[in-house]
């Protein structure tokens, strides 16, 4: 093979490899988006659950937030993924959406950020959004 020949082979070479490089790349951060999607909405579910098994005092109507931190060695990943100790922030929202003879029937939406969110100024896009009704009687 001449000098030509093997530089036009590199070339065809590389342009047949440069694609799938990009496909793995994409391959690897849409399964990351997927397990943060998947940590947030687990976030959100447990946020939902205290408040279905809390207490009806505790409900008042407006907006509460927390920072939460993942875990390092959290999730399926092993401690070696990529999101262990990455920042969320949980904001659940409260409102009264129908009161009749002293109960009511409360909206309660969650939604999961990555950190700095809202509370910092960053209104981003939810990772999740959840809602659920909470009827509490005598509040």
């Amino acid at each position: 093979m001449s000098f030509i020949e093997v530089l036009i082979a590199l070339a065809v070479l590389a342009l047949a490899v440069t694609p799938l490089i990009g496909l793995v790349g994409s391959g690897v951060r849409g399964a990351g988006r997927a397990d943060e999607v998947a940590y947030a909405t687990d976030l959100a579910r447990e946020e939902i659950e205290a408040i279905r098994n809390g207490r009806a005092e505790d409900l008042a109507e407006g907006t509460v937030t927390r920072v939460i931190t993942r875990p390092v060695g959290g999730g399926e990943g092993g401690g070696g993924h990529a999101l262990n100790g990455a920042r969320y922030e949980v904001v659940r929202e409260v409102t009264a959406s129908l009161e009749a003879g002293g109960n009511t029937l409360w909206l309660v939406r969650v939604r999961v950020y990555r950190y700095p969110g809202p509370s910092q100024g960053n209104p981003g896009e939810s990772l999740v959004s959840l809602g659920t009704y909470v009827y509490a009687g005598g509040v």
